[in-house]
């Protein structure tokens, strides 16, 4: 009896196979996304429902994480504009009184 992870890759194997050109496209797609944790920083935003619902799809559907997706859906986004720089922040230095 085979292992169930051996199964599933034999699975992936077989699926890459018959549907090669989709999974280039995907690779392709995500060459430049983000991959990893260094460098990333968790924020937390306010995002539609209907929204959320397309973004888990997606991801699950090309087999990515949902944070690859937003990366790559923000890179896009940004992709034509310019950004200019942030002011710097004000320093207060009046001391707190306690």
């Amino acid at each position: 009896m085979k292992k169930k992870t051996d199964m599933n890759q034999r699975e992936c194997s077989d699926n890459a196979k018959n549907n090669p050109a989709s999974l280039n496209e995907r690779s392709a797609l995500f060459s430049g996304a983000w991959t990893g944790t260094v460098g990333t920083k968790r924020q937390t935003y306010h995002i539609h429902v209907d929204l959320i619902a397309k973004l888990r799809g997606y991801a699950y559907w090309e087999r990515r994480r949902i944070s690859e997706v937003v990366n790559y859906a923000l890179e896009q986004f940004f992709e034509d504009k310019e950004i200019k720089a942030r002011p710097p922040k004000k320093v207060s230095l009046k001391k707190k009184d306690n």
